[in-house]
């Protein structure tokens, strides 16, 4: 059995909808194909693309985004890797669409976030020391 059944299977009774946000959530790090997602829940992509939309207000390729930006703002607060690395990390092909996603997304660029993630946690310390 394909490792992708297996997941598939393993989702059990979910929706169709929720067993998409688990495989997403899985796999979010891999290029992402539509496809890759129907089959591996054995429906159609149009289906999928379709029901997605109308239950959860976004679209696939949307939602994807912003489970790589939750990842990414996790390595920007607690690792010190490069944010290139995090792109690649987190899915995305080149830093400079990560950081165009990542801006829409969080309203900042990646290396911004990390600053002003770094600024609270230092002023949280200073309040801490008293």
């Amino acid at each position: 059995m394909k490792t992708e059944e297996k997941e598939s299977m393993e989702m059990g009774d979910a929706s169709p909808v929720e067993r998409a946000e688990e495989f997403i959530r899985q796999h979010y790090a891999e290029e992402f194909k539509v496809d890759k997602v129907a089959d591996a829940l054995f429906i159609n992509k149009s289906y999928l693309m379709r029901i997605f939309k109308e239950y959860t207000g976004i679209t696939l390729l949307q939602y994807l985004n912003t489970i790589r930006c939750k990842k990414a703002e996790e390595l920007l607060q607690n690792t010190n890797l490069t944010i290139e690395s995090i792109a690649f990390k987190v899915g995305y092909a080149t830093a400079s669409h990560f950081t165009r996603v990542f801006k829409q997304i969080n309203g900042q660029t990646p290396l911004r976030y990390r600053r002003m993630m770094k600024r609270k946690e230092r002023q949280s310390y200073n309040n801490d020391s008293y």
